[in-house]
């Protein structure tokens, strides 16, 4: 039998997402609908988009920044992001990195501060959990 050692697949975004209510929090699908007619599905595919197209400024910043070692790096990071009612966002987490370089984790973070989630704005505020896998990006 033939078994690929092809790496595990990443879900696409960890929906460990809630609309805060203060202090107390919801499961997503208890969120308010979307005025534009979206489903909660489909906002929270568009962020995930918006995330994994944050990728290359990521790797930007990697190239940057990290020059002892060419740019390179490897392994995941998976953060958890708060967005606001303004479609900014509030607060970032690192929940675990095995990327090596704390300056690499400070470009992914960095980079998804500076990301504007305009499907976002005017809705609760969402906490959703992303993983990314780098896998030796940097300079050839």
């Amino acid at each position: 039998m033939f078994h690929s050692h092809a790496p595990p697949r990443l879900p696409p975004l960890t929906i460990a997402a809630y609309c805060t209510l203060g202090a107390a929090s919801m499961l997503l699908g208890a969120c308010q609908s979307s005025a534009s007619g979206a489903s909660m599905e489909e906002l929270l595919a568009r962020v995930d988009a918006r995330l994994n197209d944050a990728e290359p400024d990521m790797i930007a910043c990697f190239n940057r920044e990290l020059t002892d070692v060419g740019g390179r790096v490897s392994g995941r990071i998976a953060v958890r992001v708060e967005i606001d009612s303004d479609g900014l966002v509030n607060n970032l987490e690192v929940l675990e990195s095995s990327l090596g370089h704390p300056q690499a984790d400070l470009c992914v973070a960095d980079t998804i501060r500076r990301i504007f989630f305009e499907e976002w704005v005017d809705r609760r505020p969402v906490r959703v959990t992303k993983p990314f896998r780098f896998n030796d990006l940097g300079r050839p």
